[in-house]
């Protein structure tokens, strides 16, 4: 009996239309371009909501949804299995204390004592992010063994896996060639919110430290666990294959800490959609700052906040819009505002449809930043330039390269709020300035992030560099408008 050829599966934590963030809208953009070509794609998404496959077509791209895979130490079950058993609180904490104990004695890598010291860490909840023995989630887990059930018996000729899950979860499956797509920080830092940053600093090379300050007395224990995903994540990089990232500041960062070489760079493609009104003016009377993306501590929302308090009240036309969930900083930025009298400055658009977050971006005056940690790559800048809108952020990552400093916005000290404030003053009071830099930014987005640029790169990767079938690479017919 003959197997089942595969020419390209790739595969994705998620994608369009369900679950999806600009990381999947930049890979079904691609995908569907390549698509258009005449190849024959299969997209496998590992976020699937349910307990069986689900097989649809999505603008001309195959795509098989598996179940997406509970936690550690449910690694092992779907997340609607989980959720099932989290819904009866007497058996759920007896279920997980069982694989708890279960999955910690067989993490050999360190000894008996340490696995019991271990484990009481874990019940006691003082793990901050929780507890991740990384290759039992990602080998043993559920979603590997789908994706082994999925494929057995089948000849895959080229496999392209898109971001940390993917790679970890996947790069053992059989192919004749092999691409690794690179979007965050995950095989750069082991740490829960992979930061890169301990106390706000910067890590050059990660030595673990962070373990010192989150764990402090369990530092020693908590050390020997990260040091095991970090070897188990780096191992994982190794595999034959071409590693492609999407910014130089994450080629630098990946290739300094893994040695790799032959690093592709495929940039994130910046798409408005369809119909998206570009002159949707504010007519509200107030000075309109956007800032876009998850509220967490890395974001630097609430130290915003806490940090302007006073110089926002001094401007009670301004009115800082944040589009994005994250409940728990939400809450504290709330107080604070209200504390400082500025709680009517501030409001929470929560979390936005795609055509919502770009009517969010034409109605605002200018566009912030306030993320503290090291971006990957930073999608905001993109979208903001496709809207004329000026930027301002911190120096920070990727948003060196999507920024451009004076010309297209403006790029500050790394958590020097007050400087972050007087250059949002400066466009404030300055129209003619930031329409220009609008204009700017549109042109530098379109020229370098653009659909044809970043397509016809990870067409010559896929079917050129990663590709052992020896086809020759030719330039891509672009239709798509």
């Amino acid at each position: 009996m003959k197997s089942k050829i595969f020419e390209l599966v790739a595969i994705s934590d998620r994608y369009p239309p369900n679950n999806f963030g600009g990381a999947e809208i930049s890979l079904h953009t691609l995908m569907k371009t390549i698509a258009s070509e005449g190849k024959n794609i299969t997209v496998v998404s590992l976020m699937g909501e349910g307990h069986n496959l689900n097989y649809y077509s999505h603008e001309g791209v195959q795509v098989i949804e598996i179940p997406a895979q509970a936690p550690w130490p449910f690694h092992k079950f779907t997340l609607s299995r989980f959720k099932r058993i989290s819904a009866v609180p007497f058996v759920f904490k007896l279920v997980r204390g069982l694989l708890a104990i279960r999955h910690i004695y067989k993490f050999r890598k360190i000894n008996l004592l340490d696995r019991i010291k271990l484990l009481w860490l874990y019940r006691s909840g003082k793990i901050k992010g929780g507890l991740s023995i990384d290759q039992q989630v990602m080998i043993e887990g559920f979603s590997a063994k789908a994706l082994r059930k999925l494929f057995l018996g089948s000849e895959i000729q080229i496999l392209y896996l898109d971001n940390f899950r993917a790679i970890c979860t996947a790069s053992r499956l059989s192919s004749d060639a092999l691409a690794l797509m690179i979007r965050d920080h995950r095989f750069n830092c082991a740490k829960y919110d992979q930061s890169c940053c301990v106390s706000k600093v910067e890590c050059e090379l990660c030595d673990l430290a962070c373990a010192e300050v989150d764990f402090k007395s369990r530092a020693k224990l908590m050390k020997k666990v990260l040091r095991f995903n970090t070897e188990f994540r780096a191992d994982c990089l190794k595999k034959r294959g071409t590693p492609i990232v999407t910014s130089q500041y994450l080629k630098e960062k990946v290739s300094k800490h893994h040695n790799l070489k032959h690093i592709k760079k495929v940039p994130n493609v910046a798409t408005v959609p369809k119909g998206q009104m570009l002159d949707i003016e504010n007519d509200t009377g107030s000075f309109r700052v956007l800032n876009v993306g998850m509220i967490n501590e890395n974001k630097g929302q609430f130290d915003l906040i806490a940090e302007l308090s006073e110089k926002i009240a001094e401007h009670d036309d301004i009115k800082i819009q944040f589009a994005g969930r994250g409940d728990r900083l939400e809450r504290q930025i709330r107080q604070i505002a209200k504390q400082n009298g500025i709680q009517n400055q501030i409001e929470f658009l929560g979390f936005l449809s795609r055509e919502e977050i770009f009517r969010a971006y034409a109605r605002a005056d200018v566009v912030i930043s306030t993320a503290i940690w090291p971006e990957p790559f930073g999608r905001v800048p993109l979208e903001a330039g496709l809207m004329k809108k000026p930027m301002v952020a911190f120096a920070v990552g990727g948003l060196c390269e999507s920024i451009v400093d004076g010309e297209t916005g403006f790029l500050v000290p790394p958590t020097d709020f007050n400087a972050f404030w007087d250059r949002v003053l400066t466009l404030k009071y300055n129209k003619d300035m930031r329409r220009e830099f609008g204009e700017n930014a549109m042109r530098f987005i379109s020229s370098n992030y653009n659909l044809k640029v970043s397509s016809q790169l990870l067409y010559d990767i896929l079917y050129g560099d990663a590709s052992e079938t020896k086809e020759k690479s030719r330039e891509l017919q672009f239709t798509v408008n």
